[in-house]
């Protein structure tokens, strides 16, 4: 396990440094290591919680920690015993409307989501609702593209783009920059 000095036992400078995980987190030693069944309900279960609806590659891809077949199966158990639910996604690109599975009670979960903010939010270009750059084209008709590791001369938006969000819609992208001369 990485840890950074400073960050623990007081050294300067910042410097990574590698320890065991019993002694920089003695908690964890006695925990009992989950089994793959639930493993795989943990992946399964979070993924939607996060994702609110998603096709069987999506709940693989949220977390790449487990494989197609194992997140079917998990799907075929918890659609049988009434956790996990049919749905069919509309989409904003134009695109005929999609199966999915959503958790059972994701009317509730609705329910409970707050009014979006009043004014306009910059979101980081690893949100989760950006990461899958097709779902949110399908979902939001929003075509996104973290450019960090593209050539400069390639780029459309910028080094480090960042979606706007304004209130519950995507209003447009922004590539913020820092002039350090100036200090603006």
């Amino acid at each position: 396990m990485a840890v950074r000095d400073g960050a623990c036992r007081g050294a300067e400078k910042f410097h990574k440094v590698y320890d065991l995980t019993q002694r920089v987190l003695p908690e964890l030693r006695g925990m009992k290591q989950p089994d793959d069944a639930e493993h795989v309900d943990w992946a399964c279960r979070t993924a939607l919680e996060r994702l609110g609806t998603a096709a069987a590659r999506e709940i693989v891809q949220f977390w790449a920690a487990i494989k197609l077949d194992l997140v079917n199966g998990w799907l075929t158990r918890a659609t049988a015993s009434g956790e996990v639910v049919n749905v069919l996604v509309e989409t904003a690109d134009g695109s005929p409307a999609r199966p999915a599975y959503a958790l059972a009670d994701f009317p509730k979960r609705i329910a409970r989501l707050p009014e979006p903010p009043v004014g306009m939010r910059l979101l980081c270009p690893f949100d989760p609702v950006l990461r899958d750059r097709a779902r949110a084209l399908r979902l939001f008709n929003f075509d996104f593209r973290f450019e960090g590791f593209v050539p400069a001369r390639d780029r459309k938006h910028g080094y480090y783009v960042m979606a706007i969000l304004e209130e519950d819609h995507f209003a447009g992208k922004a590539d913020p920059k820092f002039d350090r001369k100036s200090g603006r």
